[in-house]
């Protein structure tokens, strides 16, 4: 603002400072002049990093140069002092210096005004030189003030875009927690009732080792997912990361069921999964790892006893689809219609399994963030998921839907 300050007085301080010269008027030259110089000494003090000194220097020299103007000329450079005072009170956060410039400016122009060019000591400046520093004023308040409120409302709506970036950012750590929470808590609480078993001696000595064999290949299963999690969410501490890779969409889904293979065992389900070696897509492969173990999780889950889960994938439009198809408990109407868009509620799976539901919600914000989409279809025969994900490279747009997802 002082800079800008600046610049606007120099050009006509030393233009009238010549026209005075010339009309032989001096002082009032020298005036002019020595308003230019202080304005030049206020440049050079912010070149050597003293902002304080030069908004002292620019505002009390212009105050001091331009009534001594309208005392002795009555050249109307009393309205300019209405601008300092509007300066000063936009450039002082304090106060108490509001109020010595306010008063400054309301006796100076009181006494101006009620002397009526008495208190002139040299001849008067043509009247047009007046009417124009008038005009010059009121176009600098006009200027300034609107200067002030742009000003003003960018630094509102720069408040306003941080404020949504912050929240955003708030919002994706809380995401990054819970999916936390809903990946590493299931598989343990399987694993914590093994152990029970094996404590209570619920399980004969015969085969106590095998058990313990189990175990310990769940602990570095388990190990393996929390390794992934972490490392996703440390790389994801400004927001969720969007890393983009090819990978093969077999081996991941390989992966994705491992991880609850003491709760397939558990009920004797039979997982069949038709996928080929050849299904590459492009996605972060830590977040679709995170949707593809839910989907899967949830399946088992909601599965009866001895149940089959199919895992099949069909290429469309340059999508890969994916579909995991179970047959149990099916979701109701009011469900499918909310399941992506709002928590479900705490559920129960056929073996009293719990869930928190938020892990669908979950599930569909990662994969659009992958220029993905997913769909569910369900009746009593079970349910479907279908994900659909780019081949190839992403161009940045999201993915369109072109067709329904497999029937059950």
């Amino acid at each position: 603002m002082v800079n800008l300050i600046t610049c606007l007085c120099i050009p006509p301080t030393l233009f009238f400072s010549l026209v005075n010269l010339l009309s032989e008027r001096p002082i009032l030259s020298a005036i002019n002049l020595s308003n230019s110089l202080c304005t030049l000494a206020t440049i050079f003090f912010q070149y050597k990093k003293k902002p304080t000194i030069a908004r002292d220097t620019l505002l009390i020299s212009n105050f001091a140069f331009f009534l001594a103007g309208a005392v002795f000329f009555s050249n109307g450079a009393e309205y300019f002092l209405l601008c300092i005072m509007i300066l000063a009170m936009l450039m002082y956060e304090d106060r108490r210096v509001h109020a010595v410039y306010g008063a400054a400016v309301i006796i100076s122009m009181s006494l101006i005004f009620l002397s009526e060019g008495r208190l002139s000591a040299f001849e008067a400046v043509p009247r047009t030189r007046a009417v124009f520093n008038l005009v010059c004023a009121l176009a600098f308040i006009i200027f300034i003030t609107n200067y002030f409120l742009r000003t003003i409302y960018k630094n509102m709506d720069d408040i306003q875009s941080q404020k949504r970036k912050l929240q955003q950012v708030n919002l994706e750590k809380e995401k990054i927690i819970s999916i936390l929470a809903h990946d590493v808590r299931a598989p343990f609480v399987n694993l914590e009732n093994l152990i029970w078993s094996l404590n209570e001696q619920l399980i004969s000595n015969s085969v106590s080792k095998v058990y313990i064999k189990d175990i310990q290949e769940s602990l570095h299963r388990q190990t393996e997912v929390l390794d992934t999690l972490l490392r996703w969410g440390s790389s994801s501490q400004n927001g969720l990361s969007q890393r983009m890779e090819q990978f093969p969409l077999k081996a991941m889904i390989d992966e994705a069921v491992g991880a609850y293979r003491d709760q397939i065992k558990a009920k004797d389900l039979t997982i069949v999964c038709k996928l080929e070696e050849t299904d590459i897509v492009m996605a972060n492969r830590d977040q679709i790892l995170i949707v593809f173990r839910n989907l899967i999780g949830n399946a088992i889950k909601f599965s009866y006893r001895q149940g089959t889960i199919e895992l099949t994938a069909t290429r469309e439009a340059g999508m890969r689809y994916v579909h995991i198809l179970d047959h149990g408990t099916g979701m109701d109407k009011t469900a499918l219609e909310t399941v992506f868009r709002m928590p479900q509620g705490k559920s129960l799976g056929t073996h009293n399994e719990k869930g928190n539901g938020m892990g669908l919600l979950l599930c569909s914000d990662l994969v659009e963030r992958n220029h993905g989409r997913i769909q569910v279809n369900s009746s009593d025969a079970g349910t479907v998921f279908s994900v659909a994900l780019q081949v190839g490279h992403p161009k940045g747009s999201t993915g369109q839907w072109t067709g329904e997802p497999i029937g059950l």
